[in-house]
């Protein structure tokens, strides 16, 4: 109950107030024999009291210097290990803040930061020592909030703790950066943090840590310019930062809600010829704003470009449909699926879609190599091989006829960096695509696809030494049973006798689940027989492994009755 405390604490007052002055000196010297915390209290209270701030400001200052230099892990196999206590820091900043001296927790706090955070980014623990230390921060900016720094100051010193801060310790810090600070203060943090940024050495490397460093001081920039009202210098220092230190996805989206989609789509251009092609990651969200930028105007023959671009470097289920969905809109979704199932068997592109080498990277000017002009002679042997039936599905015809619909995106080319160039080569050779047509073909319950495909799949993986398949053996043979039920019979029975050979109970129970669909579909084709002939071929040939044998005699207590 709310008022329990309060009556308790009411019941303790009223005891201590009946007690002598003596009597309260022994009962406070004996809590302090037994208790050396409640010990180290009174004697604060006591320099305090004696105007020996100087003395409590040292004993605090060799407090965090002892508990910061502690070790910190846990394992948490045993339940064993060692974590520093910052009780004892907590309270002789909380008792200096309480007297009145923010201006000497401000200072301890700076030291407090600096050993904290290199303690927190040597543990091995699961987050306590951060939040241990996170908790001693909430009175530093308490006190920061309350001291005699100038406002401009008392801001910096919140930024500089959030910019030393790798591990999500300093939340506390909105307590002064979220104060409501007027817009001049905040246009001298800005003019302060514009000279630290010119100080600042930049990269060109974005995901360097130099780099990221610069990126994190220059968004604090931008955040004082915004609140000091000065929003018209960010775009400037957006664009310097973007070409020297690589910060282009920040210009680009600062660009986009400036509604500058000529600006943006510009710079978009610029931040991917400029980023190295390792970087996968940032070139990927600039085509996404490029995307973004053509569903703005509308212009759906360039949108299905972008779905077309990531379709051909990221093939799969969703991303070709993704890819018909954007064709569909710009009115050419038969011509371009035509084109993307080509791809996916043979692995080269249509000529405009055609992805340039490296050596054309390094040389603008250099004209496309054999193997992107030949792209229709390429499809074209791949066309004529006549591996399966024409279904409605494949369409595996001479389909070179048809022209690839959708414009070039006419976007430059990634850097490639120097150590990747020499494994560029290794990507120059067409990838087939198999796996994504088998699902495609079980996506649209085509038997007949259904099968060439896994059966390409289970060729191709045979040239390598090895038999791929066992991810889509099950549910080929489910998909392909109404109408190839040897075919279904036969994979089930491989995926059988695979379970069993692993000589585990748990792949019993798996064997046990494809010999239920084995029943099942003999049941289904008025052959059960063959359904008991089959279980008692592996009674005898697996006699030796009791719970297997168990399994059987529980799928045979379970007779078939043909209706």
């Amino acid at each position: 109950q709310p008022s329990q405390p309060k009556q308790a604490n009411a019941s303790l007052r009223a005891f201590l107030q009946s007690k002598s002055a003596d009597q309260l000196i022994d009962l406070l010297m004996g809590c302090a024999e037994r208790d050396h915390e409640f010990r180290d209290v009174l004697r604060e209270q006591q320099a305090l009291l004696g105007g020996k701030v100087t003395k409590l400001v040292q004993a605090a200052r060799r407090e965090i210097a002892r508990v910061t230099a502690e070790p910190a892990w846990v394992n948490s196999w045993n339940d064993e290990g060692s974590l520093p206590n910052f009780d004892a820091v907590q309270r002789r900043l909380r008792t200096l803040l309480d007297a009145g001296h923010a201006d000497a927790v401000v200072e301890l706090g700076r030291e407090l930061l600096t050993r904290g955070l290199a303690q927190v980014g040597e543990a091995h623990d699961e987050g306590e020592t951060s939040m241990e230390l996170a908790e001693c921060l909430e009175i530093v900016f308490r006190a920061v909030e309350k001291s005699s720094l100038a406002p401009c100051k008392k801001v910096l010193f919140a930024i500089d703790a959030v910019l030393q801060d790798d591990y999500d310790t300093v939340h506390h810090a909105g307590i002064v950066l979220d104060a409501d600070w007027s817009p001049a203060e905040w246009s001298l943090v800005a003019d302060e943090l514009t000279q630290r940024l010119a100080r600042f050495p930049t990269n060109k490397t974005p995901d360097s840590t130099q780099s990221c460093a610069r990126d994190h001081l220059s968004n604090w920039l931008i955040q004082a310019l915004d609140n000091a009202g000065r929003g018209d210098e960010v775009l400037t220092l957006c664009e310097s930062e973007a070409r020297s230190n690589g910060s282009y996805e920040r210009l680009v989206k600062r660009l986009l809600v400036a509604k500058r989609l000529d600006d943006a789509e510009r710079w978009a251009c610029e931040g991917i010829a400029n980023t190295p092609s390792h970087l996968a990651g940032i070139i990927q969200h600039l085509k996404e704003t490029l995307h973004d930028i053509a569903v703005q105007r509308k212009n759906w023959p360039r949108v299905a470009g972008f779905a077309a671009d990531t379709f051909f470097e990221r093939p799969n289920v969703e991303s070709f449909e993704r890819l018909l969905k954007a064709a569909g809109q710009a009115k050419c979704r038969d011509q371009v699926e035509a084109v993307a199932r080509q791809f996916l068997e043979t692995g080269v592109r249509p000529t405009s879609a055609a992805k340039p080498s490296a050596s054309a990277n390094s040389d603008p000017k250099r004209q496309p190599t054999s193997s992107q002009t030949s792209t229709g002679s390429t499809q074209s042997k791949a066309a004529k091989r006549g591996a399966a039936p024409k279904t409605a599905a494949s369409k595996r015809s001479d389909l070179t006829s048809l022209p690839w619909p959708l414009p070039s995106l006419d976007l430059p080319e990634p850097r490639i960096d120097q150590r990747e160039r020499r494994f560029a080569v290794a990507s120059v050779s067409p990838r087939l695509h198999p796996g994504v047509l088998l699902e495609l073909a079980l996506k649209a319950k085509q038997p007949d696809e259904i099968l060439h495909w896994f059966e390409k799949m289970q060729t191709r993986a045979a040239g390598y030494g090895g038999w791929s398949g066992n991810n889509f053996s099950d549910r080929v043979a489910a998909a392909v049973a109404p109408t190839h039920p040897e075919r279904s019979i036969e994979l089930w029975n491989k995926l059988i006798d695979a379970e069993i050979a692993a000589t585990s109970p748990a792949h019993y129970e798996i064997a046990a689940g494809y010999l239920r669909k084995v029943r099942d579909l003999l049941k289904n084709l008025h052959r059960t027989p063959e359904w008991h002939a089959r279980l008692a071929g592996l009674r005898e040939t697996q006699r030796r492994k009791r719970r297997l044998i168990e399994i059987l005699d529980g799928l045979a207590g379970r007779p078939i009755v043909e209706k």
